[in-house]
């Protein structure tokens, strides 16, 4: 009995690989512009309505729209969510923005509000937050600290200002703020020195930052041990504060 030897089974060739690789490529490529054609013409994904939820009064949801420049009918795989986002964020007011898709044919925007903390005084008042952003012209409102700052160039609104010193000084009145205190205009002296008045008119020498929360709380029981209205209260040396009257 006679045995047959096995054919050896050949090798593709490297040519014959790369073409079957190309076939693929070209068949996956079809395949995948067939899928986004569909997705961008299907008209489920035509968008129907654009949702906004803003968190504070003011931001107008007129001008959150008309910064994000979407459109009604318009494919939803289209939009630039992340450059309507920043558009919106552009809004002096606005902190922080989300855009995002709802399939298959909503756009949902949502928009959290800057909180005014002090109003920048002098010839061109300016409402800033925290981060010294600048959020409008003008004092937002009357019960807004006023923070004397000298500003070579007045920035606008959306703008942040670079200024150390004027960071510090707003903080300074947080830290006051958090202890109690009504203030109503702070300022630096000439030596550099907190000087703050508060609701009542009283003025209060702090001198440097030093223990400045420590100092504060100082003020209530000098008040409650006052005779007499108070004209200031000077806490530079808090171990031996001294008060004048009106």
């Amino acid at each position: 009995m006679s045995v047959r030897p096995l054919r050896r089974r050949s090798k593709r060739s490297l040519a014959t690989r790369i073409r079957i690789v190309w076939v693929l490529a070209v068949l996956a490529l079809i395949v995948g512009g067939g899928l986004a054609y569909a997705l961008i013409t299907a008209p489920q994904f035509r968008i129907m309505a654009v949702e906004t939820h803003i968190e504070g009064r003011l931001i107008a949801r007129g001008d959150v729209l008309a910064r994000a420049q979407i459109d009604d009918g318009e494919n939803i795989w289209l939009i630039h969510t992340h450059a309507a986002a920043a558009r919106i964020a552009a809004i002096p007011y606005v902190r922080d923005v989300r855009v995002e898709r709802r399939l298959p044919a909503t756009v949902a925007i949502t928009v959290t509000q800057r909180a005014p903390v002090a109003c920048l005084l002098g010839a061109a008042p300016l409402t800033i937050d925290a981060t010294l952003r600048v959020l409008q012209s003008g004092c937002a409102r009357p019960d807004l600290i006023g923070i004397d700052a000298s500003l070579a160039t007045p920035p606008k609104p959306g703008e942040t200002i670079s200024d150390p010193a004027l960071g510090e000084l707003v903080r300074d009145t947080a830290t006051l703020a958090s202890a109690g205190l009504m203030v109503r205009t702070a300022r630096r002296d000439e030596f550099g020195q907190l000087v703050v008045t508060d609701a009542t008119g009283v003025r209060m020498l702090f001198g440097d930052d030093a223990d400045l929360a420590a100092k504060a709380a100082l003020v209530a029981p000098i008040r409650q041990a006052a005779k007499r209205p108070l004209r200031a209260i000077d806490l530079r040396a808090p171990t031996t504060p001294v008060v004048s009257y009106r």
